[in-house]
């Protein structure tokens, strides 16, 4: 028998693809309609021909190549998904170390909801129908989990979480600072590396470089024209409706805050009128309001508009773990203390004295950062806590606005 070496390399090079996929290949068209995922959605988009013929699954116009969409989403797959052969085994029962998953576990289970039903089966086919040839049916039901074992998926911190060590050093932290060492910390602190902990040091730098990643666009600047309302309850009628008066606490006036122990305090201030009368349980009749304007641009750090950890954004998705474990912090440091907020607000102070004294954010060692973006508990509004003392916080005209980095209020009511 003559065999084309042509042909003969196409189709080997058509197997290898292949095997490295884990998907065999198809002819069928999908459209954004039947992809439910955001990311995804937006790259079938981007790839949809308006040449083409209609969508395989719902007779939408235009439509992509569902062969596209798979080495995309492969791709995003690898963003948090590891080859499972490389799990450490056991090799006398042959068990894995780890939950690796086969192609069709992430089509049908892990992945689920990014497309509808009749992709999801056309993606299933392609996974099962890639060895189909090779035997008979009965074979390949028997066989089939061998195949999807020949190649595995294991989530990439499965061995190694990053995201729970970096948490539970902070947990660590938070108990040690509260119940037992507060003040020489620092010299003190003894950590387990083969228990997988890490010092409080380097658990404090972690977060403070993770949120350096450019694509994660956590470092932001606060223009002059941003609001930061401030409310004040109407405890005494006759005090001025100043800057001084509705600003930042004065220093032997102010008392522990969610970023600010008493004696060091900060301008605490949110996106809008109703947060910042929420923020201190208020209504427009019990208190005062003022909006205050930054006479310059600062920087902050923004926890309360980190985008979402998705594995298929071409922005950021490598970056997935980076992002689950920032949200899951930003939403520790922002949730509601009502029981001895004294105590329990100290591991956020010393968070923010880190970033606000400490980090360098720059190439030239000097720390940059002014503020802090956080998400209000009560309205899930943007708040700031910004490193401004209360003698820069003047009345608009005053003439002390020569000065550096100062607010300027606009109005009070």
């Amino acid at each position: 028998m003559f065999y084309n070496p042509v042909d003969m390399g196409f189709h080997s090079e058509q197997q290898i693809r292949a095997d490295e996929r884990g998907f065999d290949t198809s002819e069928k068209l999908v459209c954004s309609n039947c992809i439910h995922q955001d990311d995804l959605k937006k790259f079938v988009t981007s790839k949809a021909d308006s040449q083409s013929d209609f969508c395989s699954f719902c007779g939408s116009h235009p439509a992509a190549s569902i062969n596209d969409l798979v080495d995309f989403f492969l791709k995003g797959v690898r963003n948090e998904f590891d080859d499972g052969s490389c799990l450490p085994n056991d090799k006398e029962d042959g068990y894995y170390l780890g939950a690796p998953l086969s192609s069709s576990k992430l089509v049908d289970d892990y992945y689920s909801n990014c497309w509808s039903e009749a992709v999801k089966v056309e993606l299933l086919e392609l996974v099962d129908d890639y060895y189909s040839n090779c035997w008979s049916e009965a074979v390949k039901v028997e066989l089939l989990e061998l195949v999807h074992d020949s190649f595995s998926w294991v989530q990439r911190d499965a061995l190694y979480n990053r995201e729970g060590e970096i948490l539970y050093a902070w947990d660590r932290f938070s108990k040690q600072i509260k119940h037992s060492n507060r003040y020489t910390l620092w010299l003190t602190e003894t950590h387990n590396p083969c228990r997988g902990e890490i010092s409080f040091k380097d658990a404090l730098s972690k977060i403070a470089s993770t949120l350096e990643y450019h694509e994660i666009e956590a470092v932001t600047s606060l223009p002059p024209t941003q609001a930061l309302w401030r409310a004040r309850p109407k405890t005494n009628p006759d005090y001025p409706l100043t800057g001084k008066e509705m600003g930042t606490a004065p220093i032997n006036k102010s008392q522990a805050n969610r970023f600010s122990p008493t004696g060091i305090p900060l301008f605490y201030g949110a996106e809008n009128k109703d947060t910042a009368l929420r923020e201190i349980g208020s209504t427009e009749s019990e208190a005062n309001t003022a909006k205050f304007h930054l006479t310059h641009e600062i920087s902050v750090i923004d926890l309360a508009n980190l985008p979402e950890p998705s594995p298929f954004n071409q922005q950021h998705g490598h970056l997935f773990y980076e992002l689950k474990f920032l949200h899951k912090f930003a939403d520790q440091i922002s949730r509601p203390i009502n029981k001895n907020p004294t105590l329990n607000y100290i591991p956020t102070q010393a968070f923010a004295e880190y970033l606000l004294r400490i980090h360098p954010f720059n190439n030239q060692g000097e720390v940059q950062i002014k503020g802090i973006a956080y998400k209000s508990s009560a309205t899930q509004k943007t708040c700031y806590a910004i490193d401004i003392p209360n003698e820069h916080c003047l009345d608009l005209g005053n003439p002390g606005l020569k000065m550096s980095t100062l607010l300027t209020i606009r109005g009070c009511h």
